[in-house]
């Protein structure tokens, strides 16, 4: 069986919270290694970025990862001996979201904007499992433990620490990969 590609998708809710929000991305980056599933996510190369800093974490414990760049840069990480990058050459708004959430077997929300709230729409319609880290802010407390809409077709499911958050996603990603093989 194929290793477990499981994302992060979220952003900073307030300049106050950054330095909590990066402690929890980079020790959820460091879970998914541990879990030997391959780390997707939407690389913008710069600190500031939530699903770079959980890249950390993954680059840590030496995992894998899956980057999906917007335009056409491939040396966005000087170390890219565990990393493979996949250049999309679009932008925010365009289809980058849809290629990054379809690429996972799972997600995971910290905090998050407009952008991530894209990516976890996408996920919801394709049936890719989502786990929201509650306490984050943004649409991860938002949609944690809730549906997007009437229909409920599945639940966005709150964790409470990157740990669980991490096994959640994992689990929920191996029962979806079961039923459909």
């Amino acid at each position: 069986m194929r290793s477990l590609q499981i994302g992060v998708m979220g952003s900073v809710t307030a300049p106050q919270y950054k330095q909590r929000l990066h402690e929890l991305a980079e020790n959820v980056g460091r879970c998914i290694a541990d879990q030997e599933a391959v780390y997707v996510f939407g690389a913008e190369g710069h600190d500031g970025h939530l699903p770079d800093v959980a890249y950390r974490g993954v680059r840590a414990q030496g995992g894998w990862a899956l980057a999906i760049t917007k335009g056409k840069e491939k040396n966005l990480f000087r170390d890219n001996n565990r990393i493979v990058i996949v250049p999309s050459g679009m932008v925010h708004g365009s289809g980058w979201e849809a290629i990054i959430a379809l690429a996972c077997d799972a997600m995971i929300v910290i905090g998050g904007g407009a952008g991530s709230l894209q990516e976890v729409t996408i996920a919801y319609q394709a049936g890719i499992p989502i786990v929201a880290l509650r306490g984050t802010g943004g649409w991860a407390d938002k949609l944690a433990d809730a549906s997007l809409d009437y229909r409920e077709k599945a639940k966005v499911i709150g964790a409470s620490d990157p740990a669980e958050a991490v096994r959640l996603a994992c689990m929920l990603a191996m029962e979806r990969l079961e039923k459909t093989q």
